[in-house]
């Protein structure tokens, strides 16, 4: 009883430590294929540099825009959305069902956590989470460059803990497979993330609904379950339409229409070459992490159940024939 109450606190005190080493792991993991593709041409330290600016440069752009419009358009959401639900509970067709699931006050709490989950809150809240999140970025970025150089001399390394040769060379099979059916499947989900956001940014501009880049940022992050996503983080987009111009059916069958376009082109044709995980788990640690971190961590626990579902599929006894992955061959790197 002891030690479980000595490795729970231990557990709690080192829980941003935690986050941060998995995350800049998980980052490092994403762009060791892109060094290795680059250092074909160009030496390995150019190779790994042009990566980091080039990454760093997009994304953290593509983050101060969206955290500056979040903030802008957060505060006529909350005026905008709760009128949209207050006239679907007073229709004739959705009035019924939207009382009964208390449509309005819910779409209310929603509101109000929205800043706190997406950008550290407001005012001097707001402030401190900001200046925080810096300092962690500015660690995980040195850790995720430090993993990205000597990263691949430690997984060389690993398996010599394994006496036995041909357990070592079954743990290095797993290992490679895994990692590379993992990666590739990651990125697909963050090219679909970026692709639904798009898209979802464009459904609120065609049906005149306010908050683009809020309900664009909230589509991309949902569309990280595979197979329904998309149509359930696009719901305020349906009920917006419907609440302020009656389009809410024309809303909600373009958000169908985007999610089987995305489980047509990823889930099956790619399924093929990738690896396919489904909603329910992915889901599950999703909402389960979100509610213990927030929305850093919820990535973090999709992308581990990502990793968890490579390694299952690798062992499993009818498992397909491992494919040569395309970085099995990452040994020590040559800087």
């Amino acid at each position: 009883m002891v030690l479980v109450f000595l490795a729970r606190s231990v557990l709690l005190v080192s829980t941003d430590v935690l986050v941060l080493a998995s995350g800049a792991a998980l980052v490092a993991s994403l762009l060791h294929p892109i060094v290795l593709f680059l250092q074909r041409r160009v030496p390995r330290p150019v190779a790994l540099i042009a990566t980091v600016l080039a990454v760093a440069g997009v994304f953290g752009g593509l983050a101060v825009f969206v955290v500056g419009e979040v903030n802008a358009e957060t505060a006529r959401l909350k005026r905008v959305l709760p009128e949209a639900a207050q006239r679907l509970e007073e229709s004739s067709r959705f009035r019924r069902a939207a009382r009964e699931f208390g449509l309005a006050q819910r779409v209310r709490e929603v509101l109000d956590a929205l800043p706190a989950r997406l950008t550290g809150g407001s005012g001097a809240a707001a402030v401190q989470a900001n200046a925080n999140r810096g300092i962690t970025l500015l660690a995980g970025a040195v850790l995720t460059i430090f993993l990205l150089l000597y990263g691949p001399r430690m997984l060389v390394a690993a398996p010599r803990i394994v006496r036995d040769p041909t357990r070592r060379a079954r743990v290095v099979e797993v290992a490679a497979v895994a990692y590379d059916r993992s990666v590739r499947y990651l990125w697909s989900r963050i090219g679909v993330a970026f692709a639904s956001g798009v898209a979802a940014f464009l459904l609120c501009h065609l049906f005149d609904v306010p908050g683009t880049v809020v309900l664009g940022v909230v589509v991309g992050l949902g569309s990280i379950v595979p197979g329904v996503g998309i149509v359930v983080a696009g719901l305020p987009i349906a009920l917006l339409a419907g609440g302020l111009h009656g389009t809410g059916v024309a809303a909600l069958v373009s958000l169908g229409a985007l999610q089987v376009l995305e489980t047509v082109l990823v889930q099956r044709r790619l399924g093929r070459r990738i690896l396919v995980v489904g909603p329910a788990p992915t889901l599950l640690v999703a909402i389960v992490c979100f509610e213990l971190g927030g929305l850093a961590i919820a990535i973090l626990g999709a992308a581990a159940v990502a990793v968890a579902a490579s390694v299952l599929a690798e062992l499993a006894p009818d498992g397909p024939a491992p494919a040569e992955p395309a970085v099995a061959a990452a040994g020590a790197p040559s800087d």
